[in-house]
């Protein structure tokens, strides 16, 4: 399998041109903002029909059913159209469109171990947690509502699970059990960082059954489920540049048919951090309660049907389960040796669990305020 490091211009640009064969490359830039894949922006030359494209190696080994991401992607294109022919318009969102290449002529391609695809670059703004306005906050709630209202009526038989465990606490807490079995804080290769790791083995020994009940209500099955993005933090709503709307959501590899309390909560999650998941300022982390209210009430605008009153209940709980979800998950890479999520020095996974297990805490104590800021959006709609 080629790495990283042996990716080079000239190797990456080969690739491009498989999926855009009659068409000029001009330029190559690498996106950093994902945690698993490599990214590309593959700007064309003049007369191209699309100006930009994006190229991206697919990591196989987190992401092994690549039919499964086809398949997804591909059934949540034909959903949009289907959309645009019964009510004769165009779609308000769009989706990455992947295209196809001209050795396998289909939208994945396989080469020297790796797999590849590309989709058309959807042009508008992107905001970072601590960037975007009060007004495109309001609009990133109706945007995530938008997506869940667009397939909502999508039935699951057509979206397949490609990370079936994606929010499952009892597997991370599993998982984190058998890592920390057999090591200390106080071994050698931890020991510079023992306190921080105490610290955070503290959080989760102290908090760990606290979710129980929302696990056993979401296990009746009785809160509402539909297709969920997977994870819509904010770097992946794209933003009409004039009119600030939400016009697309990218990144759909963890698309699935499940509880929508798990989108919503993970979106607020990310932008209710204005400090983003890689600060290491960690006293600093909190909830933003502004941004929350602003988030919720562009959600509730574009809500109708997307809420069971189990949802209600258990909302401000929610909140809660995914950074502590997240949280665990970032620890558990980090002492496994950080060989899931991308790293850009060696105790980024650590600090990525410190950030969100302050979050986290600050959430459990401004719960209170959550819960009546949320009661009191929801009743003027």
């Amino acid at each position: 399998m080629t790495s990283q490091l042996q990716l080079t211009q000239n190797y990456i640009q080969s690739i491009a041109k498989h999926f855009v064969p009659d068409k000029t490359i001009s330029e190559i830039n690498q996106i950093n903002s994902g945690n698993i894949n490599l990214t590309y922006l593959v700007s064309l030359g003049a007369g191209s029909d699309i100006f930009s494209m994006i190229l991206q190696q697919v990591n196989s080994s987190i992401f092994e059913d690549i039919d499964g991401l086809n398949s997804n992607a591909i059934n949540l294109e034909n959903h949009l159209k289907y959309i645009k022919e019964i009510n004769c318009v165009d779609p308000i969102l769009r989706i990455p469109k992947l295209l196809n290449n001209d050795i396998s002529h289909s939208r994945y391609l396989q080469k020297d171990g790796n797999i590849w695809r590309a989709y058309e670059y959807i042009d508008g703004k992107c905001f970072g947690s601590g960037s975007i306005s009060n007004n495109n906050l309001f609009n990133l709630g109706k945007g995530l509502a938008l997506f869940h209202s667009s397939f909502k009526d999508m039935s699951s038989l057509k979206i397949k699970a490609t990370k079936p465990d994606l929010h499952n606490l009892m597997n991370y807490l599993s998982l984190y059990d058998h890592k920390v079995k057999n090591i200390h804080s106080k071994d050698v290769k931890y020991l510079p960082y023992s306190s921080r790791l105490d610290r955070l083995f503290n959080i989760v020994r102290h908090n760990r059954d606290l979710f129980m009940p929302l696990i056993i209500s979401l296990n009746n099955n009785n809160h509402f489920k539909t297709v969920i993005h997977g994870d819509p933090k904010i770097s992946n709503f794209i933003f009409d540049k004039s009119q600030n709307d939400v016009i697309a959501l990218i990144d759909l590899d963890t698309i699935s048919y499940d509880y929508i309390l798990f989108d919503i909560a993970d979106c607020l999650r990310s932008a209710c951090n204005k400090l983003g998941e890689e600060s290491q300022n960690i006293n600093d982390i909190n909830f933003d309660l502004k941004a929350f209210e602003l988030i919720i009430k562009g959600y509730l605008t574009l809500s109708s049907g997307l809420f069971a009153e189990v949802d209600c209940e258990f909302f401000v709980e929610s909140l809660a389960l995914i950074p502590f979800e997240l949280g665990l998950r970032f620890l558990i890479d980090y002492l496994d040796g950080d060989i899931y999520f991308k790293t850009s020095y060696p105790l980024n996974n650590l600090y990525r669990a410190e950030v969100q297990f302050q979050l986290f805490q600050d959430i459990i104590c401004k719960q209170a305020e959550m819960l009546n800021i949320f009661q009191k959006s929801f009743s003027q709609f």
